[in-house]
């Protein structure tokens, strides 16, 4: 166990794993556990409470009672978000308390050093830190395309958290060339964490000749990652291919979900599709060991961690030419086409694809992304970046 004399390293997570929801945020989950197994630090997880809280859960939370969830190998401090507290009595006070909360716990952890995972939700309070106790922050930026759409105070959210942090790091060469355009802040490059007891080759059984490619897609949560582009093409791969299926794995709201399926039913594609909901590493692993290649038709990707998890199980991969995949697609381990987002480019790839699957060695592509893109790497390199923020005076 580490001890307490040890420097903290307090990290700032925006999203992050729940009990409820094991996938959101994973990516982040594994960048601190992989940090929290050097022992050189203490680690702190924080995040805010994506749940409403009871009042007298709030107070105790004023009060520097923080509620903890134990989520993967980590202990969570959760900081009230919601709860009636706001909503009958403090409401125009909410930035405030949540600050001061912040504050209370920032004094009895007394950490050397914040680290934002994603400047939007912390960037605010960890430039207000910087300002009362001294503490440095670091930020790894996951979100792309860089800046945040939706937000309407970028100055203050993210390009003065942006310059004032000691560090920034992009998970991906595209993703850091936006953050630096947009605010002038050139980052770092730590590419994200895949962890190789979880997605790992299998030699599998052969397929009949005859049978059509099994095709696999992940994160159909989002239009962006272009499932619906999928859709729209793969009806043609069938007439070409009839035993071809294809497997979407992910989670998306009812009302989206109801978008998808209307779009399967219009291909009248419904016995070549199947839907697979939310599944944990190990099952995803596994169906990736079933499926032929995977499909990244994504419009944007700030590295393609999901992609990358196919390359470590073997699975040659199709994408688009859509960012952060270009760092780790070779000719050795899948095709790239043109992010046009026509039918007819896409549906060439299917079937350029489908007829050079045995040109691809499966056990060779995962020993390449493997050794490319090792935890070992990415954890020395941010005990490095750490140490040289600590260094400065």
């Amino acid at each position: 166990m580490p001890k307490k004399s040890q420097p903290a390293i307090l990290h700032l997570v925006t999203w992050y794993p729940t009990k409820e929801n094991h996938v959101e945020g994973i990516f982040i989950q594994r960048h601190i556990e992989l940090l929290a197994s050097n022992k050189d630090y203490r680690h702190v997880v924080v995040r805010k409470n994506v749940q409403s809280v009871s009042v007298l859960q709030h107070l105790k939370a004023i009060a520097g009672i923080s509620k903890q969830e134990i989520i993967g190998d980590m202990p969570v401090l959760l900081l009230p978000d919601k709860s009636g507290l706001y909503k009958k009595y403090f409401w125009r006070h909410q930035n405030a308390i949540e600050q001061f909360i912040l504050n209370r716990l920032v004094k009895k952890i007394q950490p050397a050093l914040l680290h934002l995972h994603v400047v939007y939700g912390f960037g605010k309070e960890a430039v207000q830190l910087k300002k009362l106790f001294g503490i440095p922050f670091i930020v790894t930026e996951h979100i792309s395309p860089f800046p945040f759409e939706w937000l309407t105070d970028k100055q203050a959210t993210v390009i003065e958290p942006t310059r004032e942090a000691a560090a920034v790091a992009a998970v991906g060469k595209v993703q850091a060339s936006q953050i630096e355009d947009y605010t002038g802040v050139k980052p770092f490059v730590i590419h994200n964490v895949v962890r190789s007891d979880y997605f790992f080759y299998h030699e599998r059984s052969k397929k009949e000749p005859s049978k059509g490619p099994d095709i696999v897609l992940t994160g159909i949560y989002d239009p962006r990652k272009g499932v619906d582009y999928l859709l729209q093409s793969f009806p043609a791969l069938l007439k070409k291919h009839p035993g071809s299926r294809l497997h979407l794995a992910g989670t998306a709201s009812l009302e989206r979900m109801a978008v998808i399926e209307k779009e399967v039913e219009a291909g009248g594609i419904q016995h070549a599709v199947k839907f697979h909901g939310q599944l944990t590493p190990a099952d995803l692993c596994k169906l990736y060991h079933q499926c032929d290649f995977y499909v990244c038709s994504s419009e944007m990707e700030s590295f393609g961690v999901s992609i990358l998890e196919a390359l470590f199980t073997g699975l040659p991969v199709l994408s688009t030419k859509c960012g952060g995949v270009l760092e780790f697609m070779l000719p050795e381990n899948g095709i790239l086409i043109e992010n046009d987002r026509t039918v007819e480019t896409l549906l060439n790839g299917l079937l350029d694809m489908t007829e050079r699957l045995n040109s691809f060695n499966r056990q060779a592509i995962s020993a390449d992304a493997v050794d490319r893109f090792s935890t070992n790497r990415i954890r020395e390199n941010y005990l490095s970046l750490y140490q040289q923020v600590l260094a400065k005076p």
